[in-house]
């Protein structure tokens, strides 16, 4: 493993010369892709041991810090950080970060919007975005990703999130982002799922077949790929191969189960399994007395 033999030299590197830096960086910047924040954050503190001034160590420790959640620590560094000669966005990419996690999402988005404007990354867009969907501010979440793109068109991160957003009304729009996604991304399950979900809607039921049977063959063993694939067989007429491929994991998923075990005669089964199904949402209970009218 090529990461693997990078990490090893690394860590040769930085024990056989402790005052370099650029082994702690890089280091630090491995583990925290394997989301490893403890190995991340171990590794900067021992360079800080040998540093302790060093405001990029500093800076390091902040962002693992940000990611593994840890707010308290953050907090304190922030007091920290913010007496050195900082970049006035950087500290308000730091305190919106803050902000963020604190779920005071109103002044989150104060200072993010000057960081995101100062340094638009991906991650910064997602950040912005994040907080104005968590304050109920959708349209601003969803102009913010997709002013990112008419910049960043190759930005499949950002593309990945806006068509999500765009699932819960814009069904049109999830639909044209998906199918982008789905040229560079053949391999995705979530793509392809949601592609067959969105095909199946507007009754395209071939296209449905495809993506579905591709997440299918890339998760088998996936209970929601499952049920699209089964509801995708069951639109198109193959009604006993859709009861082989259904399962009932979730309510939903249950309730799809049911509708397919109806449609294949199984009545006293479906009766069965209808009575011991508990019903969340409202859409659901809906769901459930249709399919009780339809076992009367």
């Amino acid at each position: 493993n090529a990461v693997n033999g990078v990490q090893l030299t690394l860590e040769k590197w930085r024990k056989v010369n402790p005052y370099h830096l650029e082994p702690v960086v890089l280091l630090a910047d491995i583990f925290a892709t394997k989301r490893d924040y403890h190995k991340a954050l171990s590794v900067v503190k021992k360079g800080l041991d040998q540093h302790q001034d060093n405001l990029t160590l500093k800076m390091v420790k902040m962002q693992l810090l940000l990611s593994s959640q840890k707010i308290q620590s953050a907090k304190e560094l922030y007091e920290e950080l913010s007496t050195e000669k900082i970049n006035e966005d950087l500290k308000a990419g730091m305190q919106g970060r803050i902000l963020l996690l604190e779920k005071n999402y109103k002044d989150a988005i104060a200072k993010l919007i000057p960081f995101y404007n100062a340094y638009p990354s991906s991650r910064n867009a997602i950040y912005l975005a994040v907080a104005y969907q968590a304050n109920q501010q959708v349209t601003f979440a969803t102009s913010t990703l997709e002013n990112h793109l008419l910049t960043n068109k190759k930005d499949d991160r950002v593309r990945a999130i806006l068509a999500n957003l765009y699932l819960q009304d814009e069904t049109d729009k999830a639909l044209q982002t998906y199918q982008l996604l789905v040229k560079t991304q053949p391999d995705n399950v979530l793509v392809n799922n949601n592609l067959a979900w969105l095909y199946m809607e507007k009754e395209d039921i071939d296209n449905a077949l495809l993506y579905s049977k591709k997440a299918y063959l890339l998760a088998p063993k996936s209970p929601e790929v499952v049920d699209t694939y089964a509801q995708s067989l069951f639109k198109s007429g193959r009604k006993s191969i859709a009861l082989e491929q259904s399962e009932g994991k979730s309510v939903d998923i249950t309730l799809n189960y049911i509708k397919v075990l109806i449609a294949n005669g199984l009545n006293k089964k479906a009766t069965l399994l209808l009575v011991n199904t508990n019903t969340d949402s409202e859409g659901q209970k809906q769901i459930k007395q249709a399919l009780q009218k339809m076992l009367q």
